[in-house]
């Protein structure tokens, strides 16, 4: 409630809003004032000033909170809307993640087609009490040297430990990709054919952890 100033007629004029001095002049206190009290039959319903004083801090720090409450809320709904600009990139990245378990001796994926251009974000796990390394790359001949192997892969994780995890962020090449629809020969624009997940540590591969997986321009 806002008082209104006390004219000497007994009239209410004016809102005294916040001013405390307002309040002061228009409810004086008398002598015999004891703090808190209030009388109602003088002139203009006018109250002790003490009283008035103390109801205009108290009113005035319930305004000064509500200003604090209405800035932060203020900031949130800032926040949220900024957030939701970005999310629609965070979620595109989550769309792109591919999920990789290697155990002894396999490996399965959450997604084994790709679309060349694009970008990949893989989480693999070693589901197994062995280490193991992750490749993407074309199959290669049983009796290829290691380190011509690693040249001819696309990625590759060299090492993860038992019971541990590895990212790799990877961008299929247009070069990788077969015709759309399956049609052709399978083999991409480099010759490279039959691309695949795999572990190449010794006895890993002969024991089954390979992955074909298709690259497609459509």
């Amino acid at each position: 409630m806002l008082w209104r100033r006390g004219d000497a007629d007994g009239t209410r004029s004016s809102f005294c809003g916040w001013d405390l001095a307002c309040y002061e002049q228009a409810f004086p206190c008398p002598q015999s004032f004891v703090f808190g009290a209030s009388y109602a039959n003088l002139p203009g319903e006018r109250i002790c000033s003490g009283f008035v004083h103390s109801f205009a801090r108290k009113e005035a720090t319930m305004i000064k909170r509500w200003s604090v409450m209405i800035g932060v809320a203020l900031v949130v709904v800032l926040l949220l809307l900024a957030f939701g600009r970005d999310s629609s990139a965070f979620t595109g990245n989550q769309a792109n993640t591919v999920q990789v378990i290697e155990s002894d001796f396999s490996i399965t994926s959450s997604q084994t087609s790709f679309e060349p251009g694009m970008t990949y974000h893989f989480v693999i796990v070693n589901d197994s009490a062995d280490p193991h390394e992750f490749m993407i790359g074309p199959k290669t001949p049983d009796d290829m040297p290691m380190d011509q192997m690693h040249k001819m892969m696309l990625a590759m994780v060299d090492n993860i430990a038992p019971y541990q995890s590895a990212m790799l962020d990877v961008t299929f090449p247009m070069t990788m990709a077969t015709p759309a629809h399956g049609m052709g020969d399978g083999m991409g624009s480099n010759g490279m054919s039959h691309l695949e997940f795999s572990c190449h540590l010794p006895g890993h591969y002969e024991a089954g952890m390979m992955l074909p997986i298709k690259v497609s321009a459509g």
